[in-house]
């Protein structure tokens, strides 16, 4: 959605040229995302032993299921709250200094989490993480997108996403070596994200186009305009993505975002288990599951990495709709061929790698697509909240998954049954917007 005015066309060069700097804000940015992706993939590693251990030996896989997933959701409540707060903040005091404090706020509460003693514990320090956690992403993308205001943007976005995957095959690696000395030793390794925030406010500073937002609104306080344009300027960014010409896009990106994050947890954030599952099923030992539920995490995580590095390409080519589309009906059709047909355990590899591709590849063109649809003063608060008032029903995905193992007899058909959640997505891009080709909004 095109704001009523728009920037003067960028030259050749402003289209083609990258600087350093702008090297050293995708780095620093993919940094905290894929730590972030650590946090919440060695969580759904570590899930089953550690609610083994708190509810006791006589747990049931149902009850196991049930306050696993009830602590998955109150991370993704947390994730949603502080995404929403901390982006709505961003749109005045800075995108940097609110990332900083988003990093050093969920690494913390991670570590906390490796001294619990009970289930509601890990559910309450679960919530705080995710208070933090909700805000990588979506400040991450806001600074690649207005610091790489060219021709590159769209695939700079997609590898700073892309460090999700890269961070959850580091949880994978971490599991491995780390996980045979007990889950709270994986959970103190979450405190490692508590040091990009030394290189973030070091090297990293706030965008020109934030800078300019700030001033304006400024001098637009101290004149005390108030033609009807200037308050609509200064009105309250959470007010102006809900109303008028911003109230369509953002409907219809939530719709599209509840269904990119469902997949991502109330699916993807299972599969461990199901692996488990698959396993069990085909007579493996139990003392050879950690090591293929690691590989197999691993190889998911892949092809989300590629996934997310290809989405900005693939659509800068065919444009954003036709590639969600790809992303969408292939998550539709390949989650519950794999969950609920495939045994052999090389064709289960492949489908992992394959639903990895989908699942990122759709949620990390969220983060290309929404920013071109709002100007830079409520630019944040339009990501965050596509974002975390998603995440506030996609939070309710793990619990019922974890709740549906009892009734469904296995966690690979509970989550298969999740999945169908990509028709509604489908169906949402229809009425969405081609933004391929466009600049970003101006005010």
């Amino acid at each position: 959605m095109a704001s009523t005015s728009q920037a003067s066309p960028p030259t050749t060069e402003q289209k083609t040229v990258i600087t350093k700097y702008m090297w050293l804000v995708l780095i620093t940015t993919m940094l905290g995302w894929g730590l972030d992706g650590t946090d919440g993939v060695l969580y759904s590693m570590v899930v089953q032993p550690a609610m083994r251990e708190l509810l006791g030996a006589s747990a049931t896989p149902a009850q196991i299921g049930y306050y696993g997933g009830l602590n998955i959701a109150m991370y993704l409540v947390g994730w949603a709250v502080g995404g929403i707060a901390f982006g709505i903040l961003a749109d005045y005091f800075g995108r940097v200094r609110i990332l900083s404090i988003g990093i050093l706020w969920f690494a913390i509460f991670t570590g906390l989490t490796g001294f619990a003693t009970a289930w509601w514990h890990v559910g309450v320090l679960r919530f705080l993480t995710g208070l933090g956690s909700g805000v990588e992403s979506i400040l991450g993308a806001n600074l690649i997108s207005e610091t790489w205001n060219n021709k590159y943007r769209p695939k700079a976005v997609s590898f700073m996403m892309s460090a999700y995957a890269l961070g959850a095959f580091l949880a994978a690696f971490i599991y491995r070596i780390v996980g045979p000395y007990g889950w709270r030793k994986v959970f103190f390794v979450g405190v490692l994200p508590a040091l990009c925030v030394l290189l973030i406010r070091r090297w990293v500073h706030e965008p020109e186009a934030f800078e300019k937002v700030r001033a304006k609104r400024k001098q637009l306080k101290q004149c005390g305009q108030t033609s009807e344009q200037d308050k609509k300027f200064l009105e309250f960014t959470l007010l102006s993505i809900l109303r008028g010409e911003y109230l369509r896009p953002t409907l219809i990106c939530i719709t599209m975002s509840i269904c990119a994050l469902i997949g991502t947890w109330a699916v993807g954030g299972w599969i461990p288990s199901i692996i488990r599952e698959v396993l069990q099923s085909q007579g493996v030992a139990a003392s050879k599951h950690l090591a293929l539920v690691a590989y197999g995490s691993m190889v998911y995580s892949l092809g989300g990495w590629i996934g997310y590095v290809t989405w900005g390409f693939i659509t800068e080519r065919i444009g954003r709709k036709p590639t969600f589309a790809i992303n969408l009906l292939g998550s539709l059709i390949l989650a519950p061929v794999l969950f609920l047909f495939v045994r052999n355990q090389m064709l289960f590899l492949c489908g992992l790698f394959l639903i990895g591709f989908t699942f990122f590849g759709y949620f990390g063109g969220m983060a290309v697509y929404v920013p071109e649809l709002y100007p830079p003063r409520m630019r944040a608060t339009a990501l965050s909240f596509v974002n975390g008032s998603a995440r506030v029903l996609t939070a309710l995905g793990p619990f019922v998954t974890g709740m549906l193992v009892a009734p469904f007899g296995s966690y690979a058909k509970a989550a298969a049954a999740i999945s169908s959640i990509y028709l509604l997505g489908t169906i949402a891009l229809i009425f969405a917007k081609e933004t391929r080709g466009l600049p970003l909004p101006e005010d």
